[in-house]
């Protein structure tokens, strides 16, 4: 659960990256 919860958010964190890239 906690796992599935993490990779989410590392998939939303991926697509803000690459939509902004700093």
């Amino acid at each position: 659960m906690l796992f599935g919860v993490s990779e989410r958010f590392l998939t939303l964190v991926t697509s803000v990256t690459n939509t902004h890239p700093f």
